[in-house]
């Protein structure tokens, strides 16, 4: 009886086209699973959304900027989280129970980067605080700023739907930004320019965080690890954004103004990043819009169509 084998040359036509198969094939499934993250993401974003809603129809306001990833937790059912939240503790000892509490709703699933950094927990959704303090002051949804006079701490005053003259389905409230990751990475650090930029000096400011170098660390950039960190302060650069650039952009205090700065929204999904509205609707922006576009979108007034 004649056994016949697989020729040498035929087990390597078969393996080539195995490879060729996966080579066609794996891509598609990538592209499939980045866009279940995505449409996740998007999840979040939208549940974010509909909790700050939720929050206002009960209170009136809109939450307190510095606060929102806190005061809304129950209304994500994640009360008992917010009942670890004890208000009356001086300082930071209000968090201490919380700030190394793993969300997975304020955590972007596409973005591979560690979630903590042990003592405390990252988040990939900062409010947007506005068109940027040089340009506009904090002109965002959550309200504008200033200092307790009790004990100097920073304090957002509320901000009601109708205060928002742009329109709800108009103005940003949540974007995403690339957390750090403790590695310096380009998009993930708020970098320190080497001088401090006026208000007439935005331009300037904007085209010099623009144009960093793919490296900075390599020609003398230094930069602090505080995006995203602690999930649930809401202060400018640890978890608020603004719209002085455009998705994907690098951040930057201004000469170590805080306040100042260019805090960027970005994403590893490809070309832009996911925003929530006022309105609770979700939408993926490029980061390819338009710059004064983008500016009005962080607003809640048109005061930034006639800015630089």
């Amino acid at each position: 009886m004649n056994r016949r084998g697989f020729t040498m040359i035929e087990l390597l036509v078969s393996l080539a086209v195995i490879g060729l198969l996966v080579a066609i094939i794996a891509p598609a499934i990538m592209n499939v699973r980045e866009s279940a993250r995505r449409m996740e993401c998007q999840n979040n974003l939208r549940q974010i959304g509909l909790a700050t809603l939720e929050y206002e129809s009960e209170f009136g306001v809109l939450p307190n900027g510095l606060l929102h990833r806190v005061t809304i937790l129950p209304y994500l059912d994640l009360k008992g989280i917010y009942d670890l939240y004890d208000p009356s503790a001086p300082d930071e000892a209000p968090f201490q129970r919380i700030r190394n509490t793993v969300i997975p709703r304020y955590l972007c699933p596409s973005d591979p980067a560690r979630r903590s950094n042990g003592v405390e927990t990252f988040t990939s959704y900062p409010n947007c605080s506005g068109s940027g303090v040089l340009v506009n002051g904090a002109d965002g949804a959550f309200g504008t700023w200033g200092r307790r006079p009790t004990n100097g701490l920073p304090v957002m005053q509320p901000i009601r739907i109708g205060d928002i003259t742009d329109g709800t389905s108009n103005v940003a409230a949540v974007g995403e930004w690339l957390y750090d990751s403790a590695n310096r990475p380009r998009l993930r650090t708020t970098w320190t320019t080497p001088r401090q930029y006026t208000e007439t000096e935005v331009d300037s400011f904007r085209n010099t965080c623009e144009l960093l170098p793919a490296s900075p660390v390599d020609f003398g950039w230094s930069g602090t690890p505080r995006r995203g960190a602690p999930w649930y302060n809401g202060w400018f650069g640890t978890g608020a954004y603004n719209h002085m650039l455009p998705p994907n952009r690098p951040s930057c205090s201004n000469a170590g103004g805080v306040v100042t700065g260019i805090y960027t929204a970005g994403s590893l999904h490809r070309g832009g990043a996911n925003l929530v509205y006022v309105d609770g609707h979700v939408r993926f922006e490029s980061e390819n819009i338009d710059r004064l576009v983008w500016q009005r979108i962080g607003s809640r007034n048109d005061d930034a169509a006639n800015s630089p």
